[in-house]
């Protein structure tokens, strides 16, 4: 007489190795203390590479191994000092940064205006798919807004301060921070137009936020104007 057992078999559970790197694993430790892992096909992508898979169980107890353990605490310190060295690295920056000086040219207001427009015509005649516009018609605040915006790439050494934070750690904060001293310089060499410094000041330390070189061309938006 044949018994039958109604026990379903154990299900065995597995880790991917991307799970694998999240607990503190690296490929040192998988070939050392794992089996080999089960090879299969990437239910979500047919064509990518085989997923590679490791029992979960076998994984728990290879944790729980005095040589995983060093290994973990190890990383963890490099981890930790890596981040000491990035806070040091951006407290470094900043130190630079507080320390720019702007140099603003002066330029009479009536001279401004004209440079002003007339940089704006130049780059219409590069955009060659743009209608003609008559940017002499432009209204007070658009026209205040350009003529900052001109002396910030025009009559500043701004550009130069940029190469010495791109790329560097901290960067954004430090945007942030030479944004404030030059909008500031802009206002104290030009005080017609600290308002306008002002609005531009908000606008761009929000704006950096999403983006260290957001490019906008909407006359109708307050986000930095490029030629």
């Amino acid at each position: 007489m044949t018994t039958c057992s109604k026990t379903k078999p154990e299900k065995i559970l597995y880790f991917t190795k991307s799970t694998l790197l999240t607990r503190g694993w690296n490929q040192k430790l998988i070939d050392k203390l794992l089996s080999p892992p089960k090879l299969v096909e990437n239910p979500h992508y047919k064509k990518a590479a085989l997923m590679r898979l490791f029992v979960q169980e076998e994984v728990f107890q290879a944790e729980q191994t005095e040589e995983f353990l060093e290994a973990k605490v190890k990383k963890e310190k490099r981890t930790q000092a890596g981040l000491l060295a990035a806070d040091k690295k951006r407290e470094k920056l900043l130190e630079l940064v507080s320390g720019f000086v702007f140099s603003v040219r002066r330029i009479s207001m009536e001279s401004l205006k004209k440079r002003t427009i007339r940089s704006k015509e130049d780059w219409n005649e590069q955009c060659y798919w743009r209608p003609y516009c008559d940017f002499s018609k432009a209204d007070n605040d658009t026209m205040q807004r350009w003529m900052v915006n001109y002396i910030r790439h025009n009559l500043t050494d701004y550009e130069d301060k940029l190469d010495l934070i791109f790329g560097k750690t901290g960067k954004q904060a430090a945007y942030e921070l030479t944004s404030k001293l030059l909008f500031q310089k802009i206002a104290e060499v030009y005080p017609e137009l600290q308002e306008e410094c002002e609005l531009q000041l908000l606008s761009r330390i929000s704006d950096e936020q999403e983006s260290n070189h957001h490019v906008s061309f909407n006359s109708q938006s307050r986000s930095t104007d490029y030629y």
